[in-house]
């Protein structure tokens, strides 16, 4: 009784949360002349956006993240060489008006020349307004701070207040990539209203043969960049009374056995996704 209860709680939850599987951002990346010659420099902010996708989906998010790195630009503008970082913000501001904007788009500048190593962001707040998710600047440091500083920045474009609490991704001289449960409720807040009024869908979970969770193939896929260390992890998928259909250790599960109705799928216990087999 206890495990149906459970289960039925879980089934809830579901249905409350899939509203809208997953939100694509995309990331246009620009930077400096000297950011440019250093090796791997872009690859590392590719890395970075791969580890903070991860980072947020592991959290009971409403939807998932997906971050796909969409422009890749040097500039050479006469503000590119400003020391202040509020300038160069500024600047970059004004180079990216003309561009067309949507509530999904990121525009990240990285400088090596400024003084100040503190990230700023000019934010896109309201969803519904259409406006652009976020214009970032950020001075060039070594990958760990970069990958909190750009997990912040993401955090105040969804209004994510400083927590009074040390230890947290959004305290004070915070050395942690955690979520606490303040923010992760600012996050959901603010994801309400991108879903309200955005008509975006597609799938984190799947990569391939899925279409708004309804599966009609004999094979489904699970996304490398969507669960950490995804290689050998249990995968349990179970139908809409609680049985365990299918176990597997493979990221491709065979389903051609499955008959046609509502399936839940579970890594390592932890509820990932619903989808339909047609």
């Amino acid at each position: 009784m206890r495990n149906f209860i459970l289960f039925t709680l879980v089934l809830f939850i579901c249905h409350l949360s899939f509203a809208q599987d997953c939100i694509e951002f995309n990331v246009h990346l620009f930077f400096d002349s000297k950011f440019a010659t250093i090796p791997n420099s872009v690859k590392q902010v590719e890395d970075n956006y791969i580890a903070i996708e991860k980072f947020f989906n592991s959290y009971p998010l409403l939807v998932d993240f997906h971050f796909k790195l969409k422009t890749v630009a040097e500039l050479r503008e006469p503000w590119t060489e400003e020391l202040e970082l509020s300038k160069q913000l500024i600047g970059f501001q004004g180079y990216i008006s003309s561009q067309a904007k949507d509530s999904s788009d990121i525009f990240l500048y990285i400088t090596t020349n400024a003084t100040s190593s503190t990230a700023a962001t000019f934010l896109g707040y309201e969803p519904c307004t259409k406006s652009q998710f976020g214009i970032q600047a950020i001075r060039n440091v070594n990958p760990t701070i970069n990958q909190l500083s750009m997990a912040r920045m993401i955090c105040r474009n969804f209004k994510v207040p400083t927590d009074s609490t040390s230890g947290y991704l959004m305290s004070n001289g915070n050395t942690a990539m955690i979520l606490s449960p303040q923010s992760l409720n600012s996050i959901n807040t603010y994801l309400k209203d991108f879903i309200r009024c955005t008509n975006e869908s597609s799938d984190c979970l799947f990569t391939t043969h899925v279409s708004s969770n309804k599966v009609n193939y004999e094979e489904i896929t699970i996304a490398e960049n969507f669960i950490e260390n995804m290689a050998g992890k249990n995968i349990s998928i179970i139908d809409i009374s609680g049985k365990l259909i299918l176990k597997s250790k493979s990221q491709h599960i065979q389903i051609e056995s499955l008959l046609p109705g509502m399936y839940f799928i579970f890594v390592e216990n932890r509820f990932n996704r619903k989808f339909i087999k047609i």
